[in-house]
């Protein structure tokens, strides 16, 4: 996707988002027929925009005239109840795979998160890893994940017309 900004860097060799972005979410399909991609950036709250492509599909960009109310439910979670790390990740990072994965930004309160997912939203916690975040953050991932799907099948349907 050429127009999504580069809103990622690597400090210490860890993955964050440049200090200059609130909050990003990119989904990537995994390695499938169209390797879809899906970001939904917020460089302030009057910059949201939506980028999302793929192999043979039309490349979109749309700006959003507010942040997405589950975004901002997390945002503001994050503003009351400080989230007890400041990395959590399902996997290993950055990978070339056949599974979807999905991967969760924010800079907040000075501090950054970054939350990797491999996988879909059907995340399973054990009864030790029910902290109310990890609660809060499923909601938010249920959101961005479907409305990065919504996005993709928009665009498989307007090649296959």
């Amino acid at each position: 996707m050429n127009k999504v900004p580069q809103f990622r860097t690597n400090i210490n060799n860890e993955l964050r988002m440049k200090q200059d972005y609130i909050f990003a979410y990119s989904f990537g399909d995994g390695f499938t027929e169209h390797l879809y991609g899906f970001d939904l950036i917020i460089k302030n709250f009057i910059e949201v925009t939506l980028y999302y492509s793929g192999f043979q599909l039309e490349e979109q960009q749309e700006i959003l005239e507010e942040v997405p109310k589950p975004v901002w439910d997390f945002i503001e979670y994050v503003d009351k109840n400080e989230l007890t790390l400041s990395e959590y990740s399902f996997d290993t990072g950055l990978c070339i795979s056949d599974i979807s994965s999905q991967q969760v930004f924010l800079n907040w309160n000075g501090k950054s998160y970054f939350i990797s997912v491999e996988g879909t939203s059907e995340l399973y916690f054990t009864e030790k890893e029910k902290e109310e975040w990890k609660i809060q953050f499923k909601k938010l991932l249920i959101f961005l994940e479907n409305l990065a799907l919504k996005k993709r099948k928009k665009l498989v349907n307007k090649k296959t017309q």
